[in-house]
Parts: C-alpha cells; structure tokens; sequence
C-alpha cells in the first residue's frame, strides 16, 4: 500500500475519483478511503461525501471532516441532527463546525439536558448517597 501512497499525487483526478468510487463500492479492497482525500478535487470530494452520507458509512465520513468543505461539514451536520446518519457521534465535528453551528448544537444539548437529565450524572448521584 505505501507504494501507491507515492503515485497518488501524481494520478489524475478521474483516476482518482474511479478509485475511490471502487472503495466506497467495496470493489476494490485493501486501499483505505482516507488515503485519497487529499489529492481527490474539491468536486470529486464533495460527490464522495453526498454518496458517504446516502450510505451511512460513519467510518470515512469520520476520515473526510479536516478535507470536507463547510458546505459539506454543514450537511454532515444535518444528517446526523435529523437522524439520516446514524452511528456518528456529533463530538466529531466540533473543530470543523462554524460558530453558529456550534452554539446550535450547544442549545440543543442544553435542551436535551434540561428534559432528560444524563444517565452518568444519576449514577453519580446513587454513589454520593452511598457515603
């Protein structure tokens, strides 16, 4: 695999995008995902993270975030807050997301919170009493 590491900057970008579209179709095997992202165009990266996102495959939408667009970390964003992506814990775009998105986020944990309060904190508070 190291030896393809070294061509890939080197490759053209429909040859790039028909690799990567062979891994995410799991047509060609024992080459990560994650190892393309940086040389794939912002074009060809976007249509990858769209079909990512229709099939739900949490373990490169993870990989992609430091080479998504905003534009794609927002629709990630969605996805994971109306439940189309599942399995995807929201903690892994923080560092990627806009301010505005964040203090959204923000707020509705804070309304989850005050509406459901943590199963850990209600654990916390049986071992207190036990003292």
């Amino acid at each position: 695999m190291s030896k393809l590491m070294h061509i890939l900057p080197f490759m053209e970008n429909e040859e790039l995008k028909e690799l990567a579209i062979k891994i995410i179709n799991k047509e060609v095997k024992g080459v990560k995902l994650h190892m393309l992202y940086p040389f794939l165009s912002k074009e060809d990266l976007n249509e990858m993270i769209k079909v990512m996102i229709e099939k739900n495959d949490v373990a490169n939408l993870k990989y992609v975030l430091p080479f998504a667009s905003k534009e794609m970390i927002d629709l990630i964003y969605e996805g994971i807050k109306n439940g189309t992506i599942k399995d995807m814990k929201e903690h892994y775009l923080y560092p990627f997301l806009g301010k505005d998105k964040l203090k959204d986020m923000f707020d509705t944990l804070v309304s989850r919170a005050a509406d459901e309060p943590d199963e850990d904190d209600e654990e916390d508070e049986d071992e207190e009493d036990e003292d």
